[in-house]
C-alpha cells in the first residue's frame, strides 16, 4: 500500500514534467514558423515595391528621353 502511495506522486511529477517540455517545444517550433512566415510576406513586399521602383524608373528615363529629344 505504501508503495502505491509513493509511485502515484511520481507519475504524476513524470507527466508534468513530460508534458512542460513538449508544450516548451511545441512554442518554439509555432514560433520558428511564424517568423518564417513573416520574413517571407516581407519579403514579398519588397520584390513588389522593388518591381514598382524599376517600373517608375524606366516611365522615368523615357520622359526624360522624349524631353531630350524635343529640346533638339
Amino acid at each position: 500500500m505504501f508503495k502505491t502511495l509513493l509511485y502515484v506522486p511520481l507519475i504524476s511529477l513524470l507527466v508534468v514534467a513530460c508534458s512542460n517540455g513538449e508544450d516548451k517545444e511545441t512554442k518554439a517550433i509555432t514560433e520558428q514558423v511564424n517568423k518564417k512566415h513573416i520574413l517571407s510576406d516581407q519579403k514579398r513586399v519588397l520584390d513588389q515595391a522593388k518591381s514598382v521602383e524599376k517600373m517608375l524608373q524606366q516611365s522615368a528615363d523615357q520622359r526624360a528621353k522624349q524631353i531630350e529629344e524635343q529640346t533638339k
